[in-house]
């Protein structure tokens, strides 16, 4: 996090992705390579409004429970999707790191997630923080890569990835 700009890296076996958001020009990049296929999606104000819009809305139930994630203190809240399917994620967030609401997902959440868990089609995925550094970001952690990546849509990797497959 740096000013009104936020770098969020993931990495698994298969795939990692980072999201590169800045709240005050209201655009999103994700960059993601998987098995080596790298993409870059763009989103500016007009597509982060869209996706507020389509999103659905969610309600945020906070509990009692703690524990601590990357040396930081973290607050359990439980966030339902209210989509018809109820999906339900615990996330465990801490008011000590600044946040915005550039994500529809967590609107509202009093805190920075460090860890969520999703059930999805039966299968829990968990992502936990490791590590949080207070260390000066330098501002090229923030610019966007002009070379080796596919700039697509948000559904171009998973088409991508379903033609190399030799699926339509």
């Amino acid at each position: 996090i740096k000013s009104d700009k936020c770098r969020v890296d993931m990495n698994m076996p298969t795939q990692s992705s980072s999201f590169i958001m800045d709240n005050k020009n209201k655009n999103i990049v994700s960059l993601m390579d998987i098995m080596g296929k790298k993409f870059l999606i763009k989103m500016d104000a007009s597509d982060i409004k869209k996706e507020q819009e389509t999103t659905p809305e969610t309600a945020i139930k906070y509990t009692d429970e703690t524990k601590t994630i990357a040396g930081y203190k973290c607050k359990k809240a439980v966030v339902t999707i209210k989509n018809g399917e109820g999906k339900v994620m615990d996330v465990y967030y801490t008011e000590e790191i600044p946040t915005n609401d550039i994500k529809p997902v967590y609107k509202g959440l009093k805190g920075f997630p460090l860890e969520y868990s999703v059930n999805q089609g039966g299968m829990e995925m968990k992502f936990t923080a490791k590590n949080v550094s207070k260390v000066s970001v330098a501002d090229s952690k923030f610019e966007i890569p002009t070379e080796g990546y596919t700039v697509t849509t948000i559904d171009g990797p998973q088409k991508a990835m379903t033609q190399e497959m030799g699926g339509k």
